[in-house]
């Protein structure tokens, strides 16, 4: 449903953007203005179903806006806005076949009320519409649009030769995050391969909502056929032809206007593809023929410690291998879904915990959120690509010398607190409290392997960061000063001196 909303004001047109998507998925805000002129063309151009509008706009008011659509034959259904109690108003509306007043300020609850009320009559009127068509009809069913109506079931039979009643077969083509590169093809393959079929006929619909492309299979009797035709010939073709994601369901619907309670358990067959793979045509009745694994996978304790060790170590690319492993040995097991995701879910927990107590983990909420994503996975593209990011959550290559996988986990770690609080003064001593070791230990493991004392390194990492201030912002020295760690601006610019040849100033004026 197709919806317009004129509103002067921008807080009040958000809030009512923000309730229309509460109300009805069906909803779809095409475009918006704040004067009455705007709004009278917007309308014209779009044509939409639905129209929200403030009686009291620019330019020309709403009841002067209505009355020349209305004039001009324009049909849609109106939802007025009023600041004031004026009758006159009311009246008009009311000449106009407004289908909804409310007063301002608005009261979520009421426009809510008002647009279920609007839905609920655009549904129980759309079978008097005289221009149905096989795809609106369908997509309608998809939306949950329909009931057994014998008025509709009239018109459908007179018109196309079936009911909403009637059985269907369902086929839905997924083609992951290249979809909106696929779907064109995909399309056309499926156009030129179903046409000359003449035992069931086709609906293709490329739904860019669900992100996915429907093949409806109706006016037969022989879905078995039909499945199978899809399997053998389909299928192949699609898989042949298209690159990346190609994952294929098949669901038999007893009565086409239940469609939607069907589409949104899709996602749960569709992630069988982790364990059937490519080329499979997945359906219930192919699933339930199967022998499944049913007890918790298990991966092999060799592979977790080794990702333990490429954890506490900061071995990034070594660790991803145990995970590429790990995916291999899941790519081969026959067993349900969700078991393949709980073994890898239970693989990656276990190495965030190591990492978070080896390490300082930044971004917890992000990585639960990536290993949700494995949750949710269709392919194992997606897995590999939630592995990939939640890896990059994990800092294990750091610049300059925590990029020296010769340095101890103790001294790698102890590099990384110098160089993120180095602006807080961070001591030897504190460091050394912080990893559980004496300070006469760190001192001397650190010296032997990066050659530099604690207190240089934290030095250094002051001077880059002066440099970097000096030569991108306008900031005084007492204001980088501070931010760098120094109480004192002239000391800053003594030590800076010592390690660089010249005076901050200096060194600004030349380098810019």
């Amino acid at each position: 449903m197709r919806a317009v909303i004129i509103e002067k004001d921008e807080k009040i047109l958000q809030q009512i953007q923000s309730i229309l998507q509460k109300v009805d998925s069906g909803y779809e805000l095409v475009g918006t203005a704040v004067n009455g002129q705007s709004g009278y063309e917007l309308i014209s151009a779009l044509r939409p179903n639905l129209v929200i509008m403030d009686i009291e706009l620019p330019r020309m008011n709403g009841m002067s806006m209505l009355k020349k659509l209305r004039a001009e034959a324009f049909d849609f259904k109106v939802v007025v806005l009023s600041g004031t109690e004026n009758f006159q108003y009311a009246k008009q509306a009311i000449e106009l076949s407004v289908d909804g007043y409310i007063m301002k300020p608005i009261r979520p609850l009421e426009l809510k009320r008002a647009l279920m009320q609007i839905c609920e009559k655009m549904r129980n009127e759309y079978w008097l519409n005289a221009s149905f068509t096989v795809e609106n009809l369908l997509i309608g069913c998809m939306n949950g649009q329909y009931q057994p109506e014998n008025k509709l079931n009239e018109i459908t039979v007179r018109n196309y030769g079936f009911t909403v009643e009637d059985s269907c077969g369902m086929f839905i083509l997924w083609l992951g995050e290249d979809f909106e590169k696929n779907k064109a093809e995909a399309v056309h393959l499926l156009k030129r391969s179903l046409q000359k079929e003449n035992k069931f006929r086709v609906c293709i619909l490329p739904l860019e909502v669900w992100q996915e492309i429907f093949v409806i299979v109706y006016q037969t009797a022989e879905f078995e056929m039909a499945e199978q035709y899809f399997q053998e010939n389909i299928v192949p073709m699609l898989c042949s032809n298209l690159n990346g994601d190609v994952v294929c369901v098949w669901k038999r619907i007893d009565h086409m206007m239940d469609l939607w309670q069907y589409r949104t358990k899709i996602p749960l067959l569709r992630q069988w593809n982790l364990t059937l793979g490519r080329g499979v045509l997945i359906s219930e009745k192919g699933i339930a023929g199967r022998e499944l694994e049913l007890l918790p996978l298990k991966y092999p304790a060799e592979l977790e410690l080794r990702a333990r060790d490429c954890t506490l170590a900061g071995r990034k690319k070594e660790l991803e291998k145990c995970f590429e492993e790990l995916c291999e040995m899941l790519e081969g097991q026959f067993c349900f879904p969700e078991t393949l995701k709980d073994c890898l879910i239970r693989f990656s927990l276990n190495i965030v915990n190591m990492y978070k107590i080896q390490w300082e983990l930044g971004a917890e909420i992000q990585v639960l959120i990536l290993i949700l994503e494995i949750g949710q996975a269709t392919s194992w593209k997606q897995i590999r690509r939630a592995i990939e990011e939640l890896l990059n959550y994990f800092n294990f290559e750091k610049e300059d010398l925590q990029g020296n996988e010769a340095f101890s986990t103790m001294v790698r770690k102890a590099v990384e607190m110098a160089k993120k609080y180095y602006s807080e003064g961070i001591t030897l001593e504190e460091t050394a409290s912080r990893l559980y070791v004496s300070e006469e230990y760190l001192s001397t493991q650190f010296k032997k392997e990066t050659q530099s004392s604690f207190t240089e390194t934290v030095r250094k990492f002051r001077i880059e960061k002066i440099k970097d201030l000096l030569l991108n912002s306008k900031l005084k020295l007492n204001q980088i000063a501070e931010l760098t760690g120094y109480s004192d601006p002239k000391y800053m610019s003594r030590v800076f001196k010592e390690e660089v040849g010249m005076l901050p100033t200096e060194f600004r004026k030349k380098m810019q």
